[in-house]
């Protein structure tokens, strides 16, 4: 049994994997249909500059990132916006 996790909140058999219950607060729901390929794409889509917005709030909140000014003598580490529906 995982420590300190309520087992009332576990659903199936521990010992094949554990899924716990949770709710989900302030949850926004995908209205747009397509996938965008890229991010001028998605930026032509409300639902998904929503999405961005909600993303990079979550960095900021969780403190997980911070915005630098790059170094002359550093390559910078790019990064890449992938945009997929979750189920």
């Amino acid at each position: 049994m995982i420590k300190n996790h309520p087992t009332n909140a576990i659903i199936g058999d521990p010992n094949k994997g554990v899924t716990t219950q949770s709710k989900v607060k302030d949850q926004t729901t995908m209205i747009s249909q397509i996938e965008p390929k890229n991010v001028n794409e998605a930026l032509e889509d409300e639902s998904w500059i929503e999405v961005m917005r909600e993303e990079v709030d979550q960095f900021k909140k969780n403190e997980v990132w911070m915005l630098v000014k790059s170094p002359t003598n550093k390559d910078v580490i790019g990064v890449k916006w992938v945009f997929r529906k979750k189920t």
